[in-house]
């Protein structure tokens, strides 16, 4: 028995590529979503989507010699063949993977804007923070559905409504439409079904998110982890693709939009009991456009019971909880990654002696960070408390 599971393309029959179509065509059977079987109406045809439903119908035909399983683009893109993948091989069922042409690609043809300058986002039934690769990259290619004109509004609340956008629609079809503007003319343009939008950063980009400047941020009156600390907490956290991460004791949020901003692809838990607090954090991360930034509002040592479990994890404060905040996110993953602050030597003490006994590597430094201000035509210095930054692993 041969699997064949085969990138059809954006739609268009077109751009089928040679050998694919020679494979569905000696295919016994064909499986796949309803839309793309329908031009096989002449075979035998499944309309099946999920790994689970795909597997059972390549059982049930394990006496064909030739199966095709059709999957939208390009099978090796933002496809169903990852999860599809793994099943097959639990099942020792043999595959080969036949690319094909994705719509990203289709629409750099269309659009002249090159691959290789490009971030790639896929918000197909996800949802997380869009504006770490826009920062980033030149270009970012989305693939997203009805709500393109969500997303221009989002650009333009936090201040990029004259990002240059594209937005293709039903590519590679009879009535394919390419609109080309700026994200500010496209806040209520109505999109319809699947599309790729493409986002043009004609601004300076920005390499590394860490060290957000102060006033970039909504203040209030809560207290905020100023930009030098909150840059090397970043560089302790290094967190890596699709983390889960707590920020606790997360006061106006700045530290959790950095590792938000880091992370797109994760979530980040900030957890703050102050109702005001939570309040400033809503506003800033609607500022920063961090959809993937969760609030939960209340004390650490309650909720992170009803968490996920995390990778890593920042503790700004901990209300005097310390050791019962460490010992429960241990419980939650005795792998957990912890980087913590503290400002007085009791703090410090404290911390240290219990997790240099349940953590292998406890590493300390502490930051003096001193301003220099103009008072008339003289530059004195403005020297800040020191800060001590723990990192356990």
């Amino acid at each position: 028995m041969n699997v064949y599971i085969i990138g059809v393309g954006p739609g268009n029959g077109r751009y089928l590529i040679k050998e694919s179509e020679e494979k569905i065509e000696n295919a016994d059977i064909i499986i796949g979503a309803k839309r793309l079987i329908k031009p096989y109406c002449n075979k035998k045809t499944f309309a099946a989507i999920t790994p689970f439903d795909i597997i059972s119908i390549i059982k049930s035909n394990n006496q064909c010699e030739n199966i095709a399983v059709l999957m939208s683009g390009d099978a090796s893109f933002y496809s169903g063949t990852k999860k599809l993948v793994l099943e097959l091989e639990k099942e020792k069922i043999k595959y080969n993977i036949l690319p094909g042409i994705s719509s990203v690609s289709y629409m750099s043809a269309k659009t002249g804007v090159p691959l290789d300058e490009a971030g790639f986002l896929s918000l197909h039934g996800r949802k997380m923070s869009i504006m770490g690769t826009i920062l980033s990259s030149r270009y970012t290619y989305i693939l997203t559905q009805s709500d393109c004109g969500i997303i221009c509004q989002r650009l333009q609340k936090i201040g990029f409504g004259g990002f240059k956008v594209y937005i293709g629609e039903n590519l590679s079809l009879e009535n394919e439409k390419i609109t080309c503007d700026y994200a500010k003319n496209l806040t209520e343009y109505e999109s319809c079904g699947l599309c790729v939008m493409l986002v043009e950063n004609n601004e300076k980009l920005i390499d590394g998110i860490a060290g957000i400047p102060d006033e970039n941020f909504i203040r209030g009156n809560v207290p905020m982890t100023k930009r030098e600390i909150r840059a090397s907490i970043a560089s302790r956290m290094h967190v890596s693709k699709n983390e889960c991460i707590y920020d606790i004791g997360a006061g106006t949020g700045s530290v959790s939009i950095e590792l938000a901003l880091a992370d797109y692809m994760g979530t980040v838990y900030a957890i703050e009991e102050n109702e005001e607090a939570c309040a400033l954090i809503k506003e800033n991360s609607d500022k920063f456009g961090t959809d993937n930034i969760q609030i939960v509002n209340g004390r650490a040592q309650e909720k992170i019971n009803e968490l996920p479990a995390p990778d890593s994890v920042f503790i700004g404060g901990s209300k005097g909880m310390l050791k019962d905040i460490i010992d429960q996110l241990i419980r939650k993953n005795p792998s957990v990654h912890i980087v913590m602050t503290a400002v007085t030597m009791e703090t410090l003490n404290e911390a240290l002696e219990y997790l240099e006994i349940n953590f292998q590597k406890v590493e300390t430094v502490c930051i003096a960070v001193t301003n220099v201000v103009k008072r008339g035509r003289y530059h004195m210095p403005d020297v800040q408390n020191p800060v001590f930054i723990i990192d356990a692993r």
